[in-house]
C-alpha cells in the first residue's frame, strides 16, 4: 500500500516558522492540530511548541530544543534553520490542512468500506454512518467550509477591527 498523502518540507515550514516568528505561532495555534503532521516527530516538534504556548512561555528555537526529547534536538534545530522566513504561514497552513483532510477521508473510506463489507451489518446503517462522519468532517476545525456561526463571528471581528 502506498503512504498517505504528505509533504514533509511543508510540516517543517510550519514548525519553522513557529520557532522564528512568534505571530506565526500564534496563527498556527489557532488553526493546527499535532494530527495534522504526518511525522511523528513533527507531531512531537508540534506538541512541545504548544506546551511552551499553553505556558505562555516564549516560542523560539532554544525554547523548544530545551523542551524537547533529546533524540530530536539536532533535528528541531535543522527545521528552524530549514525556514528563512514565516512570511508564507498562511500557504503552509493551508497545504498542511488540506494533506491532513485528505488522510482523514482516506481512513474514514477505509472505515466505511469495511462497514460495507460486513453483512450483518445493516445497509442503512452502514449509509447513516457514512453521511454521519463525512458531514462530521467537513464541518471540523479542519475543514475549509465554516458554520453559520463561525462566519458570524469572524465578519464580527472584522467589522471590529476596522
Amino acid at each position: 500500500m502506498s503512504q498517505p498523502p504528505h509533504n514533509l518540507e511543508v510540516e517543517r515550514s510550519v514548525l519553522g516558522s513557529c520557532m522564528i516568528d512568534n505571530k506565526a505561532a500564534q496563527e498556527v495555534m489557532e488553526t493546527v492540530a499535532s494530527e495534522d503532521f504526518y511525522s511523528t516527530r513533527h507531531q512531537d516538534i508540534f506538541k512541545t511548541i504548544q506546551k511552551l504556548h499553553r505556558d505562555k512561555l516564549d516560542i523560539d528555537t532554544m525554547s523548544v530544543t530545551g523542551a524537547i526529547a533529546r533524540e530530536i534536538v539536532v533535528y528541531t534545530l535543522k527545521v528552524a534553520d530549514s525556514v528563512p522566513s514565516a512570511a508564507s504561514i498562511k500557504s503552509y497552513i493551508t497545504i498542511l490542512k488540506s494533506y491532513s483532510m485528505r488522510r482523514r477521508l482516506i481512513n474514514e473510506a477505509i472505515t466505511l468500506q469495511e462497514a460495507a463489507q460486513d453483512i450483518n451489518t445493516d445497509t442503512e446503517e452502514v449509509l447513516l454512518t457514512a453521511q454521519k462522519n463525512i458531514l462530521n468532517l467537513s464541518l471540523s476545525k479542519e475543514s475549509p467550509l465554516k458554520t453559520a456561526k463561525e462566519l458570524t463571528l469572524s465578519l464580527c471581528r472584522k467589522i471590529e477591527s476596522q
